[in-house]
């Protein structure tokens, strides 16, 4: 009897596991990190506050995927609109990371960029950086 119960289990168990088809990459779509200097040194860097003489920014950031890469957007957001400022597609010998380098000019007020970066599974991740003016 004990041995038929285990049996069981055993069967439960397998049909469970086969039932579950979340992949355990499908929790981790790109990754999108802002840094100010050489590299990044904090996940919540996502705004900076430039003096009424700057206008102009060097936005940087690291994105990566556990799957490749397969595109990055990065939009300037003024109001409702959004304007196409580059598109990525070629990642070269390195398709699981990318560094981005985005000037942004004429920074006259408030102003947000929007990173879009999508993987070769179609997972799909956005950020946006704020770039506050003083008054």
């Amino acid at each position: 009897m004990q041995k038929k119960i285990s049996i069981w289990l055993v069967v439960l168990l397998f049909a469970a596991m086969g039932c579950q088809k979340e992949d355990f990459f499908d929790k981790f779509p790109p990754e999108i990190m802002f840094f100010q200097n050489n590299n990044v040194e904090s996940a919540d860097f996502n705004e900076i506050t430039l003096s009424p003489a700057v206008t102009e920014y060097l936005l940087k950031a690291r994105v990566s995927a556990p799957f490749k890469l397969k595109e990055i957007k990065i939009f300037l957001i003024a109001g409702s609109n959004e304007t196409l400022l580059n598109t990525y597609t070629n990642f070269g010998n390195t398709p699981n990371e990318f560094f981005v380098y985005q000037n942004i000019t004429e920074v006259i007020k408030n102003t947000d960029v929007k990173f879009i970066a999508w993987d070769t599974e179609g997972r799909q991740t956005s950020k946006t950086f704020k770039i506050l003016k003083t008054q």
